[in-house]
């Protein structure tokens, strides 16, 4: 029973229940309108047609709404468990900066599978195309996760609308740098988001020993110098470090593939 009452504080939930109820009310009111008993109701068969139109719309609103409440569920449920991040007091994870940071030339040096994620990152995508290029044509596999430049409008994805105008444009930006090694190669593959993540990652040779996992944190004012990030291994930190990469492989699963045509 308390389940049941939990389910029903869940916004998913209600427009499931609520999409259903629609869509079966507009089921037998067609079947009953085979049957002629609406003839009874003088304004309902004129008016029937429209009916239908609207709880349609309705079913799709609601649909996108749902949509948007499972993202917003998974951005929840991620700060939830960085929260707890913070709180650990295991040993061998630290937060630092990117001073002193190894170049990403030196720490993919011998990588073969390498997974990104973030807001547009344009700033390393700009900064190391040559690299990105040289390295996805020598056979090294890149999955690129950014967030949708049609998720940025007018009313919001952001603080203020210049912000995200800003975003966009960085997002554009990311895109035309990567079309060229798009082209030339087939190990290079970006999928859009219709969120904006909370952290960037970084992921190298996930399935080795000696795999890596970087998670930046995203400031909401300052230079992307001082973004603190933490790097996991499975031997300092295994429960965390197949966490993100988790958290990877299920937005790759629901993102949206980018068609260069």
């Amino acid at each position: 029973m308390p389940s049941f009452k939990k389910q029903w504080r869940n916004p998913g939930f209600i427009l499931d229940v609520v999409q259903a109820i629609i869509a079966t009310a507009v089921a037998i009111v067609l079947a009953l309108d085979m049957t002629g008993i609406w003839s009874v109701i003088s304004w309902l068969p004129d008016n029937l047609n429209y009916l239908i139109f609207i709880s349609i719309c309705v079913l799709i609103v609601s649909s996108v709404l749902e949509r948007r409440f499972q993202l917003e569920g998974f951005a929840e449920e991620v700060n939830r468990k960085l929260d707890k991040l913070a709180q650990s007091s295991q040993s061998g994870v630290r937060l630092e900066n990117r001073q002193g940071l190894t170049t990403l030339e030196a720490r993919l040096v011998q990588a073969e599978d390498v997974s990104l994620l973030g807001i547009n990152l344009v700033g390393l995508l700009s900064n190391y195309e040559g690299f990105i290029k040289k390295k996805a044509k020598s056979g090294c596999k890149f999955r690129i996760i950014i967030t949708d430049p049609g998720f940025y409008t007018e009313s919001g994805a952001s603080n203020s609308w210049q912000k995200g105008l800003r975003r966009k444009q960085d997002a554009e930006h990311a895109i035309r740098t990567l079309l060229p090694v798009i082209e030339t190669t087939e190990n290079i593959h970006l999928r859009f988001i219709d969120l904006l993540p909370s952290f960037s990652l970084l992921i190298i040779d996930p399935n080795s020993s000696h795999g890596e996992v970087q998670v930046e944190l995203y400031l909401c004012e300052g230079a992307a110098s001082d973004r603190p990030h933490f790097i996991l291994t499975q031997s300092n930190d295994k429960y965390w470090y197949d966490f993100f990469r988790n958290q990877f492989d299920l937005l790759w699963e629901n993102a949206r593939d980018f068609d260069k045509d």
